[in-house]
């Protein structure tokens, strides 16, 4: 495994690049938190407020989270041939512009086709952006590959300390319909400029790894030869899974505390930014982890986001709110940078942008299951009780084929240690 350390200059691809690199990072972090962040957690906030408007049921509206995470699941797939073909740059504003159009479109649905329509839009884009900004930065940081990941997903995590916020006092000044084009404004008069004017891309040479060697091979090729290995199946099942836990708890989380546990829409704005303040940590203190102990600290962080789940169930008031965002919160984080930071320890820089891409297709399949199945349930139980039940299972099933996989790992470098040796 390679072991690692926070984030240096020395990290840099070279000294004359390191403010371009840092320039980079702000740059991924800025489009993560419109392009991504201001539709993701803006969506959890409005779907009661869609629900008393139109009369749909709460499995109708959790179903255009499954559609958006179905199409984004698709899009991640191919994001890694897109960018080796049209750059990061050039899909970033892509997907910057069709997140605007979807919000436009969002704002005037009246329809369960138009909203669904809507979420296809939407999937393109967040998958397509967040897929596209993983390797955006995997090239640009190597040995802090970890930590700088982590610095530019707290866009998206930042976005849900105030997007729910902004939106709540949007919803109750203007209606929800107003406020998805009020929201929407900061992807045309803020990230589509830092897109264009402010991103620089540096693809490094396909054939370079870390210690400087020249392998003479593809990325294709080097992703044909381990596609359909055991530990890649692994990794793909686990983070299929986890990808179901993270978006069924962030896509109903706020409608958990504001209707179910009864504590009003001002209070579970609170919370829903509280957990998502907290990711910020995981997003760091994960990075760190899965960096520096690569499958065992990914497995950790599932372990943990399953006891976090469970937290659910005895909210009630204020503190326990509080807990549920110390304990489950940072777990957020460490989802999103197990795929980047795994996809480099274990395959290597070459295989990298594939393997990334297809992870997160895998993470995003998940995602694409889990809103509506936990809607249908509370729609034929009444009660959010047993889906949270079934998610913290489903987190710790996850975290143990993350720890299969890492003995997987650790087999096959022996193995091929003692080849060498021979």
């Amino acid at each position: 495994m390679i072991k690692s350390r926070p984030l240096s200059q020395d990290d840099l691809p070279a000294p004359s690049e390191r403010k371009a690199a840092r320039r980079n990072l702000f740059v991924a972090f800025t489009i993560l938190f419109c392009t991504v962040g201001i539709p993701a957690m803006m969506i959890p906030v409005l779907l009661g407020s869609i629900q008393d408007d139109t009369g749909w049921s709460r499995g109708d509206v959790s179903t255009l989270n499954s559609i958006k995470f179905g199409v984004g699941a698709a899009t991640a797939f191919f994001t890694g041939h897109l960018v080796e073909r049209f750059g990061v740059k050039r899909l970033a504003v892509l997907c910057a512009v069709m997140a605007g159009v979807a919000l436009a479109m969002f704002a005037n649905a009246t329809t369960l086709p138009m909203l669904y329509l809507v979420g296809a839009l939407l999937g393109f884009s967040a998958l397509g952006t967040a897929t596209s900004m993983k390797i955006f930065v995997s090239q640009w940081f190597v040995k802090g590959q970890g930590v700088a990941v982590g610095i530019a997903f707290i866009g998206l995590s930042s976005a849900g300390v105030v997007v729910p916020w902004l939106t709540t006092i949007a919803v109750e000044a203007y209606g929800w319909r107003s406020a998805v084009l009020i929201m929407s404004a900061g992807i045309w008069l803020v990230a589509l400029p830092v897109l264009m004017w402010g991103a620089r891309e540096h693809v490094r040479p396909s054939a370079e790894t870390e210690d400087g060697p020249v392998v003479e091979e593809s990325p294709a090729e080097a992703f044909r030869s381990i596609r359909f290995s055991s530990v890649l199946i692994l990794l793909l099942c686990s983070n299929f899974l986890i990808g179901l836990v993270d978006e069924s708890v962030a896509t109903h989380l706020f409608l958990f505390l504001d209707r179910e546990v009864q504590l009003g829409a001002a209070v579970a704005a609170i919370g829903f930014s509280s957990v998502m303040l907290m990711s910020n940590v995981g997003k760091i203190g994960f990075g760190w982890l899965i960096q520096r102990f690569s499958t065992s600290g990914a497995a950790a962080c599932f372990f943990i986001a399953a006891f976090g789940v469970l937290l659910t169930l005895p909210v009630g008031g204020v503190g326990t709110i509080v807990l549920l965002a110390i304990v489950y919160g940072p777990t957020q984080g460490g989802f999103l940078v197990n795929i980047p930071v795994l996809s480099r320890q274990i395959f290597g820089p070459v295989a990298m942008i594939r393997v990334i891409a297809v992870m997160t297709t895998a993470f995003n399949l998940g995602a694409a299951v889990g809103p509506a199945g936990v809607g249908y349930v509370f729609d034929a139980t009444g009660s959010y009780r047993i889906p949270f039940i079934l998610l913290s299972g489903i987190a710790v099933f996850a975290a143990v084929l993350m720890v299969l996989c890492g003995r997987l790992v650790r087999r096959d470098e022996l193995r091929l240690g003692v080849s060498q040796g021979a």
